[in-house]
């Protein structure tokens, strides 16, 4: 059995509705904390928010109605002449576990200030030692920058005051990976176009402290605001910080191909969304099939006789700039002697003519003739541009189950590659190549392609799998590595 174990933090801020997991942080959507309808004094401590530093005068700190575009009560804090910042202390989290963190912030800033802030640490937090997260929306002189403190100040993107921006923090404790101390930083805004879709601006960052902090327990969260004029407001809401493992994916497509959705011994086009290219094959090389073995029902695809191609394909639930997509799949090869491949890619995959796959195909992989058993695996590293290598690695046995991990890279430094992990049946790691490239770069992927050539050649397959990791438009933001742990674990049996 495969597993896969990945450590982050992540801070989830902006969210309308919280969901499962649990948030650690108590209050964090400031709802019926007695915020007033007109601005009388209502300020902190209330619930689990308290003063941490600064308050010059009642009345700075406070819970009120946020403004417009924002989701009912928010931490509003209106700057005096000096640091000021609430907060909470949480239950701690330790170098062995990932957190995902989000929030929601509006700054509304005029003069060249030092601007809300949110920091992620230790009891020792008011100390950037003592701190993983610090990230400033419009520092002293920079009102139009966001900025990471590590051993001194990092712009990572602009922004514009009056927007609210949804925010997510991954951040890594894991001294396994060697990465302990980094975060990765995305944003997201209904209103500043720039950030309509989910935009990763920050990659492996390091801790507050520099990349030699070793901040390995993380308990205490301050939301602050700097600066020296009584003109800049910050606000903030929604403020979440859960384990990474405690996240699920979200599902896009999933497929064993059972009854009573599937009907076997009959042809699969035409069921549950399948649809054949009409310039490749018919219908009666595609069926449904019942097995004796674990996998139940399976889907059966082969190529026709006299070296005909068979093309197939499936429209998915749109993955869209979503981070991390993983697709997995359970496949049998069936006599080998062309080219048996699954693509993923967009809804220009399928071409009626001149070809069998055309533009928007980020990846493909299967089976293909070779190695010392005559059937080897089969991927494609694309150049970004429709071109690209073949790819065969390892040996592959017909009538032998396999599965396929395939992890894919929409956003983010990475972005534009693919992996691919193949696991034999009693999930021994047999075949992996890293790093491939989009046939074609920035592909949403829409769907699923299936290809068969050779005479006789075909593959059984079936547990068909797509999950985001995090996915941007969820309620709940997910945590990259650790969800990916579900995602590959090997199907042995429903």
């Amino acid at each position: 059995m495969k597993t896969l174990m990945k450590s982050a933090l992540i801070v989830l801020i902006g969210l309308s509705t919280l969901q499962a997991p649990a948030n650690v942080i108590t209050n964090g959507d400031f709802e019926g904390l007695g915020a007033p309808t007109t601005l009388p004094d209502n300020g902190l401590p209330a619930g689990a928010w308290t003063i941490t530093e600064n308050e010059v005068a009642p009345g700075y700190i406070r819970i009120d109605p946020a403004p417009a575009g924002g989701d009912g009560d928010a931490l509003h804090l209106t700057l005096p002449s000096q640091t000021q910042a609430a907060g909470q202390t949480f239950t701690s989290f330790t170098n062995t576990s990932d957190r995902l963190i989000t929030y929601h912030q509006r700054y509304v800033g005029t003069t060249g200030a030092l601007g809300g802030a949110l920091a992620i640490g230790n009891s020792g937090l008011i100390s950037l030692a003592n701190n993983a997260v610090t990230l400033i929306f419009g520092r002293d002189g920079s009102t139009t920058d966001i900025q990471y403190y590590s051993a001194g100040y990092h712009t990572l993107a602009p922004f514009s005051a009056g927007n609210w921006y949804k925010v997510r923090a991954d951040v890594d404790l894991s001294p396994a990976l060697g990465k302990n101390g980094t975060v990765d930083y995305f944003i997201q805004s209904d209103t500043d176009t720039r950030y309509a879709r989910w935009t990763q601006i920050g990659w492996n960052c390091a801790f507050s402290g520099g990349a030699s902090n070793s901040v390995s327990t993380l308990n205490r969260i301050n939301i602050g605001q700097f600066g020296r004029s009584t003109a800049d407001d910050a606000y903030f809401d929604n403020v979440f910080i859960s384990p990474a493992a405690d996240i699920p994916p979200t599902v896009h497509y999933q497929n064993d191909f059972e009854s009573p959705t599937y009907t076997a011994g009959q042809s699969a086009i035409g069921q549950d969304g399948w649809t054949r290219n009409s310039s490749y094959g018919s219908d009666d090389l595609a069926t449904v099939e019942q097995t004796t073995g674990e996998h139940g029902q399976v889907f059966k695809l082969l190529a026709a006789s006299g070296g005909g191609w068979m093309v197939a394909y499936q429209d998915l639930d749109a993955v869209v700039d979503a981070g991390t997509a993983v697709f997995s799949v359970d496949a049998q090869p069936i006599d080998i002697n062309g080219t048996t491949a699954f693509y993923l890619g967009g809804s220009n995959l399928i071409q009626d003519s001149g070809g069998h796959f055309g533009e928007d195909t980020a990846a493909y992989f299967g089976f293909g003739p070779g190695g010392t058993t005559g059937t080897q695996f089969y991927a494609y590293n694309g150049a970004g541009n429709g071109t690209g290598t073949s790819v065969q690695f390892g040996d592959a046995t017909d009538g032998e189950w396999y599965h396929f991990d395939v992890t894919l890279h929409l956003s983010g430094a990475g972005r534009n590659e693919w992996d691919l992990d193949v696991y034999n049946d009693a999930g021994t790691l047999v075949g992996s190549q890293a790093g491939l490239g989009f046939r074609t770069n920035y592909v949403d992927i829409t769907r699923l392609g299936l290809l068969v050539t050779g005479s006789g050649s075909g593959m059984y397959f079936d547990n068909l799998n797509l999950s985001t990791v995090p996915e941007p438009n969820s309620l709940i933001l997910l945590a990259i590595g650790a969800a990916l742990a579900a995602l590959a674990v090997h199907r042995r049996g429903r």
